[in-house]
């Protein structure tokens, strides 16, 4: 293409030159640093499969060379559940996904593959084959990821997490039977890998004559979903997965299937009965606030959120100086102060609604509620929080707006959350609690984004990028808040 030149180093360096096919010849050329993307929809990863019983890798042979093969997995499914899919469907073969390394945007990933227990390593056609490690072209693995497959074979495990290791799925099987007397039944087990890494994991175990057993594991010492998940499941055991086992050393538990989730069985009657639930889970929750805290919940209370403003609004004006493009106006700082005015008072008028503060789930979505029959169970309790108990509805409902089905049948999912809270709140406070709802939570957001930042400033691109977006949220929020005000006066 005349004018563009794709440099062959690795910086990634993109020459726009002068627009000559347009006639305009005095625009000077400019050097742009750039990530080059194959597929936006998709990343792309390395394949190491590895046996480790031969120690050799599962290889192609490109050009004379011995080269790991590629994945191309769609973004936003579950990569390691797309994974282990491919290499099954393309080749047949029954593996084990150990890690992922990588996460910089258009690099290609590396993901760690074990070759399953009792799968040998079988005659491929050309030009696939099994190959060392030393064979393997030098340019297919970095140092770094080469030494830790090295690190794998040498000592079983790479000493990122106690799920990159080799074996660990069959430690897992020895355990769940052993704690429920069922080890001939997990022997034969179809493994479905949904999710995985060095340090979590979430494995379903498909059993031919009883139901599916589900893994989840969560062992980096930030995350908080194994203390607050079993501290929660007594106090609430309607409303959660029946855990069946767990181990602390993994922060791994197991659950008997709940069902299917929310998004595969959508319809009136499944999202009512997620409503329902989830207007009683909060009413119960309110005389476990105390100790909900003190198992690591997230502290979201109007008090809270009202003496963060200043802090929110001081990191949001940063983003938002650091803004580019023109497609959107950037707020000023007299923006900013009428916003943190405004946002003030929301929080004033709910104190003044003296609404009881109840769990929040924090990432309440059509995937983390389970139905089956009669009953429904609220899963992924990792963002957990105590605050107003609106927000979670006003978040429930958004999604559930966003199907052309529920347009017809929508009013009828907020009588009925209005109708669970009718036996402790007048109506006024309901009412009022709805229309605020919507303004909280996009604080709340807000808020999280303000703490991303505070904790994490090597990625402070993006998180500027979503400060900005939930600012805007924000504004636009509170711009509806007081229309439907001037209203109702």
């Amino acid at each position: 293409m005349p004018g563009v030149h794709l440099s062959q180093s690795s910086g990634r360096s993109l020459l726009i030159g002068r627009a000559t096919m347009l006639g305009i010849s005095q625009l000077p050329a400019r050097r742009c640093q750039l990530y080059l993307i194959d597929n936006p929809l998709y990343d792309r990863y390395r394949l190491v499969l590895l046996s480790s019983s031969t120690r050799l890798v599962f290889a192609e042979r490109v050009s004379h060379r011995l080269c790991l093969p590629r994945l191309s997995i769609p973004r936003w499914t579950r990569a390691a559940e797309q994974v282990q899919q491919a290499i099954d469907c393309n080749w047949g073969i029954k593996g084990m996904v150990l890690d992922f390394l990588g996460d910089e945007p258009g690099d290609e990933g590396v993901v760690l593959v074990e070759l399953m227990n009792g799968v040998r390593e079988r005659a491929l056609p050309t030009p696939q084959s099994w190959a060392n490690l030393c064979d393997i072209h030098p340019e297919e693995l970095t140092s770094f990821e080469r030494g830790l497959v090295e690190t794998l074979f040498e000592d079983g495990q790479t000493g990122r997490g106690p799920f990159s290791r080799f074996g660990w799925i069959e430690e897992a099987q020895t355990w769940i039977g052993n704690e429920l007397g069922i080890n001939r039944q997990l022997d034969s087990a179809e493994i479905l890998q949904l999710n995985a890494g060095a340090k979590h994991a979430l494995v379903r175990f498909g059993r031919t004559a009883e139901p599916p057993l589900w893994l989840k594991a969560v062992a980096d010492p930030s995350d908080r979903e194994f203390v607050i998940t079993k501290s929660l499941a007594p106090l609430a055991p309607e409303y959660l997965p029946q855990i069946v086992a767990s181990r602390e050393d993994w922060k791994a538990w197991c659950m008997k299937d709940a069902g299917r989730p929310l998004q595969e069985s959508f319809g009136i009657d499944s999202c009512s009965r997620a409503v329902h639930r989830l207007a009683e889970l909060q009413i119960v929750s309110i005389d476990q606030v105390g100790s909900l805290l003190a198992t690591g919940c997230r502290d979201l209370r109007y008090t809270v959120l009202r003496d963060r403003i200043p802090q929110m609004m001081e990191l949001a004006q940063e983003a938002m100086g650091y803004q580019s493009s023109g497609f959107a106006p950037r707020f000023g700082a007299s923006r900013f102060g009428r916003l943190s005015t405004r946002l003030e008072y929301a929080c004033v008028e709910l104190a003044d609604l003296n609404i009881p503060d109840t769990l929040i789930h924090g990432d309440i979505s059509l995937d983390n509620i389970l139905v089956a029959g009669q009953g429904c169970v609220f899963t992924d309790w990792a963002q957990a929080s105590i605050g107003n108990p609106f927000v979670t509805f006003e978040r429930l409902c958004s999604q559930i707006a966003q199907d052309p089905r529920a347009q017809s049948w929508l009013s009828r999912l907020v009588d009925m959350y209005r109708a669970g809270w009718r036996s402790i709140l007048s109506e006024d406070q309901i009412n009022r609690a709805l229309d605020l709802a919507q303004t909280i939570a996009a604080a709340i957001d807000l808020l999280t984004q303000c703490e991303r930042l505070r904790q994490n400033r090597s990625h402070e691109f993006q998180i500027h990028s979503g400060l900005r977006a939930m600012t805007r949220r924000l504004d636009r929020a509170i711009d509806a808040l007081e229309l439907n005000q001037s209203r109702c006066a």
